[in-house]
């Protein structure tokens, strides 16, 4: 099996389903600081889009302990790497929030928990199918941008797990506090 493989594909999807499930409980079972840099701390959109950040980042690692030995991962594998894991956060919103374009609410439960897994492997494919198809020769200073980029979304995703932010993405500020 290769990185390239339909059965690597798969699992790969699986991996991050299984992060991401993980991930979204672990706060609730062991409710300290650490944890709460990694895990959802609440049920908020930037949770779920930090869950899908550190869900794909630590299925990339597992990805790259499988295959290391096994094939040239390239010199550009790690910046690859980095950049899906930066669109993974957006693509949730943009996949997710087809749904609620046209349906007031997903409802009942089950049928909401259905949609946003479907959406999970949906950009998990779109994230693989990057990785596996867009060939880029990154230099040392899009490796330093990608890994800037990379290093400020865990900052504001750690922040603001704590301290939630004033101005939330979807609706209006209210500025009089």
């Amino acid at each position: 099996m290769n990185r390239f493989d339909k059965k690597w594909t798969f699992a790969k999807v699986v991996i991050y389903l299984v992060f991401f499930s993980l991930l979204h409980f672990l706060y609730e079972w062991l409710p300290y600081f650490p944890v709460g840099i990694f895990a959802g701390t609440s049920e908020s959109v930037l949770q779920h889009m930090k869950l899908a950040f550190w869900a794909y980042f630590f299925t990339v690692l597992i990805e790259y302990a499988v295959f290391r030995k096994k094939e040239e991962l390239g010199k550009d594998y790690w910046t690859m790497r980095l950049f899906t894991t930066l669109l993974i956060p957006w693509l949730e919103i943009l996949v997710w929030y087809i749904g609620p374009m046209f349906l007031p609410h997903i409802e009942p439960l089950a049928v909401e928990l259905i949609y946003s897994f479907i959406v999970l492997i949906i950009i998990a494919l779109i994230a693989i199918g990057i990785e596996n198809n867009v060939i880029i020769q990154f230099n040392k200073k899009s490796f330093g941008l990608i890994l800037g980029l990379f290093m400020l979304t865990i900052l504001l995703l750690t922040v603001f797990s704590f301290k939630e932010p004033y101005l939330d993405v979807f609706h209006v500020p209210d500025l009089n506090h």
